[in-house]
C-alpha cells in the first residue's frame, strides 16, 4: 500500500496548477453562453445560476 507523505513537497500532481498549456485547462459545459475565460471562483456562480433558474 502506498502511503501519502506528510511533506507536501513530496506529493506530485496537478491540483492547483496554474501554468499549464491552454489545451489542458478544464472546460465548463453549460447552456448559457459565456464569452470569456472564467477564474475558478467564478465557476461557482455559473453553477448556482443554472440551478436556481
Amino acid at each position: 500500500m502506498d502511503v501519502i507523505p506528510l511533506d507536501a513537497t513530496l506529493v506530485k500532481g496537478s491540483h492547483g496548477g496554474i501554468n499549464g498549456a491552454e489545451k489542458f485547462k478544464p472546460v465548463l459545459v453549460t447552456s448559457k453562453a459565456i464569452d470569456k475565460t472564467l477564474k475558478a471562483p467564478d465557476v461557482y456562480q455559473v453553477i448556482w445560476d443554472s440551478l436556481t433558474v
